[in-house]
């Protein structure tokens, strides 16, 4: 293993898990020929941890997807694919010997993305207020929870039953937090599709995307005395949708103050693949209002179009666009509140010629929101200033102090 690379930063790096593998699958063509080392390198990891005289503080094992998964539904009837259980039993028989976890990867937003029929959004989004799936006398109120006792009825499964009946954070183990480790330490921005890009912790040059604190004082009960426990991963983009909510509750504090106005008609430019701001003002704050997304690539409004299909007042109300918005130009004249995306115009002269194009088509007195940019935030978007915007009155400049969301500035055309 080279235990130089753990014993050397021993006394100032506090290592809980080596992972030996991420997402091996025996079905994957890409990585099915690897499945056969997995195994054999857990135990020569482990091993080296217990020469090193460590194996009270570092435990191995592997991190798995859902597509191991042949049934989750309903969670009490969650199992493993026949044609893999040869290759996850002798893990889990090991994983059960050494009391190590089970790394699990659960993206809900995947999940709902590939059932958008059957999985309405709130469901998905953590924010359904009733229980949605009753599986017995237990109801979830969330996708996650749901997965995440199916995978465990899977692992009961698996040890032909010899896992011991635990309490956790879900319906099925209600009483105990679950353990919780941070999956993409960087984002992957050579990595396609699209949406996976932008999923890690920092940005691809090592900077923070997020003031994360692992510092807290909390009461975790973390302890693996149970046979085999299972960690998760829970998306980056629920914590990013908070982070947008607490932005959007400001800007329309501000909205407010200029503007007597409650918009019905307004356009999101370059709203991607995952529309969060149009989502949470159609949900939250403007619940009769119609919202236009437009984004020049049609694989993002395809996705976006698949997440919110599962929900009907949504589906009424969110219309997607494949355009470039510079060829957009009498339609822009409806709309009394546009948005535009940090991302649409890669430079300052690109963005300010959108703004310039907006400014001659929009309505007088419609509202612009801008995405910029402050501090570290300027080194990855253009910065546009007041002067930027000929054409219309700054009402308001917003900068957040988290260092995630990009700035706002508020407008209205002359």
């Amino acid at each position: 293993m080279g235990t130089k690379n753990v014993r050397d930063f021993w006394s100032s790096v506090r290592f809980r898990y080596i992972a030996v593998g991420n997402e091996i699958s025996p079905v994957n063509g890409g990585t099915a020929w690897l499945a056969q080392f997995v195994l054999p390198a857990m135990r020569n990891i482990h091993d080296a941890i217990r020469s090193a005289g460590l194996q009270d503080q570092i435990k191995v094992s592997t991190a798995i997807d859902l597509t191991l998964m042949g049934n989750s539904y309903p969670p009490s009837a969650g199992a493993f694919r026949d044609d893999v259980r040869s290759y996850l039993d002798p893990i889990i028989g090991f994983l059960s010997s050494i009391r190590s976890p089970l790394l699990a990867n659960i993206y809900p937003y995947f999940t709902s993305a590939g059932n958008p029929r059957d999985i309405s959004l709130p469901y998905a989004l953590f924010t359904s207020p009733s229980v949605v799936v009753w599986d017995g006398q237990r109801g979830y109120k969330n996708l996650f929870d749901a997965t995440l006792d199916a995978l465990y009825s899977a692992l009961e499964r698996a040890s032909g039953g010899s896992l011991e009946h635990v309490k956790g954070g879900t319906p099925k183990r209600p009483d105990r937090a679950i353990e919780t480790y941070l999956f993409a330490m960087f984002d992957e921005n050579q990595k396609q599709p699209e949406v996976e890009k932008h999923f890690g912790l920092f940005f691809p040059d090592k900077r923070p995307k997020y003031n994360l604190n692992f510092g807290a004082k909390k009461n975790w009960d973390i302890s693996t005395e149970h046979n085999v426990t299972v960690l998760f991963l829970k998306s980056e983009i629920v914590n990013m949708g908070c982070q947008e909510e607490l932005l959007i509750e400001k800007v329309c504090e501000i909205y407010e103050k200029v503007s007597s106005q409650v918009p019905n008609r307004i356009a999101f430019v370059g709203s991607g693949p995952l529309p969060l701001t149009s989502i949470i003002l159609a949900t939250k704050h403007l619940r009769t209002a119609c919202f236009h997304n437009y984004d020049i690539d049609p694989s993002a409004n395809s996705k976006a179009l698949q997440l919110i299909s599962s929900d009907p007042n949504l589906s009424k109300r969110m219309f997607f666009h494949n355009a470039n918005i510079m060829n957009v130009s009498s339609s822009l004249k409806e709309y009394e509140v546009i948005f535009l995306a940090a991302l649409v115009g890669m430079d300052k002269e690109e963005k300010v010629k959108v703004i310039n194009h907006l400014a001659e088509h929009m309505a007088p007195g419609a509202i612009l929101l801008l995405r910029s940019a402050f501090g570290a935030r300027a080194f990855l978007y253009p910065v546009i200033d007041s002067c930027d915007l000929q054409g219309f009155e700054v009402l308001s400049v917003f900068h957040p102090t988290d260092e995630v969301i990009n700035s706002v500035i508020i407008a209205r055309k002359f």
